[in-house]
């Protein structure tokens, strides 16, 4: 969960949530076409392609998402403005110390963990709220009795600092710290509305479609018609990524999210994170 690695396609949903919460819709038209960068710093100059090595013209960013079309991704990032770009991961919690200040960061050549990545691909899940990862949902001694249990989370619009309860990561604890008892811990862990509930909820469709008539396809094998999925291209050691999330409103509990992860040789691993606002 520390170790990190380059996102790749994986990184793009934070790229296209940008785009929407800055005014563009689905239907916002971006020319899918060759383009080339000279840098005096590279030994040549560089001329990014997509997979397929085709070109497909005039491209809405609907369709782009769903079938990763990297050239349109680059423009878009250069139309947006990196700065921005790298303001709005930082707005939602995702880590911008290791992402580049270049046009390739639209191909995810930053370098994120991948709980970082799970984490913000949760608050798009989460509908725009924060999503703090926790690893234990509750502790009972050997009578059956409940010692410890993670905290109610509260999802909040406005207002949020009333109601706010202490944060209890471990690297923040020291040695003479009290011990975490069902007395001593915070009862509610509040949740911060992070992205534009409109944005992300475009989002949902637009990655719907990923799986519908995209780049996810493969996804239909497992009966799931309506998983917001992206697909990443192979990694340098060959095994393709595929990084994606489903939404299911489960009241009182909140967001469920599934990540999927490492679709290789025809099969499929399926990973659950246990985070704030969701069940497992």
């Amino acid at each position: 969960m520390q170790a990190k690695r380059q996102p790749g396609s994986t990184f793009k949903p934070f790229l296209y949530l940008t785009a929407l919460e800055s005014g563009m819709t689905p239907a916002t038209i971006f020319n899918d076409a060759p383009i080339v960068f000279d840098d005096s710093e590279l030994e040549t100059a560089w001329r990014p392609q997509n997979s397929s090595g085709q070109f497909y013209g005039p491209t809405t960013l609907r369709k782009a998402l769903y079938r990763s079309r990297n050239l349109v991704s680059i423009r878009l990032l250069r139309d947006l403005g990196i700065p921005r770009t790298l303001d709005y991961l930082r707005q939602l919690k995702v880590p911008a110390e290791n992402m580049p200040k270049d046009l390739s960061l639209s191909l995810g050549s930053g370098q994120l963990s991948p709980m970082e990545l799970a984490r913000g691909l949760a608050v798009i899940a989460n509908g725009g709220y924060d999503v703090e990862p926790f690893l234990i949902q509750n502790i009972t001694d050997v009578n059956g009795e409940t010692v410890y249990e993670a905290p109610k989370v509260v999802l909040c619009d406005t207002n949020c600092d009333t109601n706010e309860a202490p944060s209890s990561h471990p690297d923040e604890e020291s040695d003479n710290a009290p011990a975490l008892t069902k007395e001593s811990a915070p009862k509610t862990r509040v949740m911060r509305r992070l992205a534009d509930e409109r944005s992300v909820y475009i989002l949902h469709s637009m990655l719907r479609d990923v799986v519908k008539r995209g780049t996810g396809r493969r996804a239909l094998a497992l009966g799931v018609t309506t998983l917001p999925e992206k697909q990443a291209p192979p990694t340098s050691s060959g095994t393709p990524g595929l990084q994606g999330s489903t939404t299911t409103l489960l009241p009182p509990y909140g967001w469920a999210l599934i990540s999927l992860r490492h679709w290789a040789a025809g099969s499929l691993a399926q990973a659950r994170l246990c985070l704030s606002g969701s069940i497992t």
